[in-house]
């Protein structure tokens, strides 16, 4: 679900790199067991979870992501 292409838009603004699923109509709860939304879920391309937090503040997925994308070979 993309209402209005909201999220399409929040991608574009941020200058997103990285995939980004929408939780409705893509089966990722049942998928990836999520109980609780907003829930974020870092995931390693092999498809290890490095992450998964509720909640999570805008500084503090900057930071974490900041620390992923530093950490790629």
């Amino acid at each position: 679900m993309n209402p209005d292409g909201m999220v399409d838009a929040e991608i574009k603004k941020y200058k997103m790199e990285y995939p980004v699923f929408y939780g409705r109509g893509q089966n990722i709860n049942r998928d990836f067991k999520v109980e609780k939304l907003p829930r974020l879920i870092f995931v390693k391309s092999d498809t290890t979870i490095i992450q998964d937090v509720l909640f999570m503040k805008t500084d503090e997925i900057r930071t974490e992501l900041q620390k992923l994308l530093n950490s790629k070979p």
